[in-house]
């Protein structure tokens, strides 16, 4: 049985927290959402006033030419720019120092960031390096420990999902003991954030996918979270509503733009609810998935979603009673029935976009300790709406491998 005693610890240090959340003051990010706006960036950019550019991304999105409209523009407009596209999936420690190092050597006025989570985290981790040279990765993790605000930085999502564009998180891999944490301050959050949707036309449909349900995770454990205010269960809600009718038309009709715009506003709602209602034990569950395998964040929450939704119990009835009516369900159900059908209506959703219901490769012998991480994670910042022990969360990933 968990220790009571730790239980009511842990609720306490979260209502502080949500306190501490609510007397924080958000510098709010200024919004570009429509096509074309990477390709009209460069004049936004010129008429801010800004000189050199620090464009970062990836090799798959360069490779696909996503930059392209946007490095003509610069060309055109005579703006100084520099094409960094090393940017790894899941960023290390290291990767984000061999950034800093480049980045160093020039004097960049703004930092544009093309791509999916791992590219807009390693963007805000790299500000936060160079605002902060004497401040190691390491140092920085956990809750506002940077002192100076992060460089202007751009955030441009390739990718509907991450919500890394509306948080003021970061995710890193320290690669010596594969341990994947976050570093959480408002000093990290994006000036700019551009939201194209042609940017995500032609992704696989898998990543599309399981994008998608990274940003669903988001607005579900925000919304059944204790740390709630009137706006972060307003944005989760309508998050939810946009994904729940739109992921499956952009996964398999994705030149519908309607669809692909109302997914990134999406993903960018979820991210700005989660960023100040929290998440809960499946991104607990899922970062050690994607620190010891590599597993992507999307897939991993994916999967875990409905299985940790399981776990909740009773719970979380009454959320799952208002998402039952508000997603437009009719049937007088009980309060017990409108919650396992949410929970069976998003492993259709898996199912019908074919995400599978299992991890491969996860071997049993490091379950314990994937398990202790995620509860070092959870537990007491998260505010679940239930305090699951180990064996809860060891069953779990049991039943996922």
């Amino acid at each position: 049985m968990f220790n009571i005693v730790k239980k009511i610890i842990y609720r306490i240090i979260q209502f502080f927290i949500k306190i501490g959340i609510g007397l924080i003051k958000w510098n709010n990010s200024e919004i570009i959402s429509k096509e074309n706006a990477l390709k009209e960036l460069p004049q936004t950019l010129k008429q801010k006033g800004f000189k050199k550019v620090f464009l970062i991304t990836d090799e798959k999105i360069n490779s696909l030419g996503l930059c392209n409209p946007f490095i003509e523009e610069l060309q055109i407009r005579n703006i100084d720019y520099l094409l960094y596209k090393d940017v790894i999936s899941n960023p290390t420690i290291s990767s984000i120092e061999k950034a800093l190092e480049i980045f160093n050597k020039e004097n960049f006025d703004v930092i544009v960031a093309v791509g999916g989570g791992s590219v807009i985290d390693s963007a805000k981790l790299l500000g936060a390096r160079y605002a902060n040279s004497k401040l190691s990765l390491k140092k920085m993790k956990g809750y506002f420990k940077i002192p100076k605000r992060i460089p202007y930085l751009v955030a441009v999502p390739t990718t509907a999902g991450s919500g890394s564009e509306a948080t003021i998180v970061g995710v890193v891999t320290n690669e010596e003991n594969h341990a994947k944490y976050a570093i959480t301050s408002p000093k990290l959050l994006p000036h700019l954030v551009v939201l194209d949707p042609l940017l995500t036309v032609n992704l696989p449909s898998f990543v599309t996918a399981t994008t998608g349900m990274d940003a669903l995770t988001h607005a579900i454990e925000c919304f059944i979270g204790h740390a709630n205010t009137k706006k972060t269960k307003s944005d989760s809600l309508e998050a939810i509503k946009k994904i729940w009718n739109n992921l499956q038309v952009a996964v398999f009709d994705p030149l519908n733009i309607e669809a692909r715009l109302a997914m990134q506003e999406a993903a960018y709602l979820a991210g700005v609810a989660f960023t100040r209602g929290f998440v809960g034990y499946v991104h607990a569950l899922a970062h050690p998935l994607s620190g010891f395998y590599n597993v992507p964040h999307g897939l991993a929450n994916a999967v875990l979603l409905p299985k940790v939704l399981e776990k909740y119990g009773s719970s979380i009835n009454k959320d799952m009673s208002i998402l039952y009516y508000e997603l437009g369900y009719t049937e007088e159900l009980t309060i017990d029935e409108k919650r396992k059908f949410i929970i069976e209506e998003i492993k259709k959703i898996n199912q019908n976009i074919n995400i599978p219901n299992k991890i491969l490769n996860v071997e049993e012998k490091d379950l314990n300790e994937m398990v202790e991480r995620g509860m070092k994670e959870a537990h007491p910042m998260y505010p679940i709406p239930k305090i699951l022990n180990r064996k809860d969360l060891l069953d779990i990933y049991k039943e996922i491998i």
